[in-house]
């Protein structure tokens, strides 16, 4: 946290909504946290045998992608890379920075064997990724140190995606 002169500590809140009769209304949030390996050598069953993990998805190079959130998105680009990819088990409404400590819990003593894999030139990509949507119009999350300290063993990218959602009335 930011210090003042003094040493006073201070502490930057989300900005809530309010109604009309000066009830808050919370940011409507959801967050996730995902570990996403992708390579065009090495297979999914590679990747698990060599991290000593089961992914929650996976797919192969030259599968179609598609996008069942966005009606526009056709299924008709193919995936460039084999992919491996873990993910929090936390609900969406739990924040960023819990999404990310249970994505590391389940990595666990897994860790090293990430960094090596992340190292490894037959591996594309080896990546944390965090989404945060929320409709707070001032977005933003922390993480403590010790999260950065068990980030950093993992030498892998983070990807930090930040959407702030249209009120649910606006067209």
């Amino acid at each position: 946290m930011p210090a003042i002169e003094d040493g006073t500590m201070i502490h930057v809140m989300p900005i809530f909504l309010a109604n009309e009769d000066g009830t808050y209304v919370p940011a409507r949030t959801s967050s996730s946290a995902r570990l996403v390996v992708l390579s065009q050598d090495q297979r999914p069953e590679d990747i698990s045998a060599r991290l000593g993990l089961t992914p929650d998805r996976w797919w192969l190079a030259g599968e179609f992608e598609s996008h069942p959130q966005d009606p526009r998105w056709r299924p008709s680009r193919p995936k460039p890379f084999n992919g491996w990819e873990l993910e929090s088990r936390l609900p969406e409404d739990a924040a960023p920075d819990a999404h990310l400590t249970d994505l590391l819990d389940r990595i666990g003593e897994a860790a090293d064997k990430v960094a090596d894999l992340a190292m490894d030139p037959r591996i594309h990509s080896a990546r944390v990724w965090v989404g945060h949507h929320t409709d707070n119009e001032n977005p933003g999350f922390s993480l403590s140190p010790d999260l950065v300290a068990r980030l950093t063993r993992l030498a892998t990218g983070l990807e930090v995606d930040v959407y702030v959602l249209a009120e649910p009335d606006a067209e």
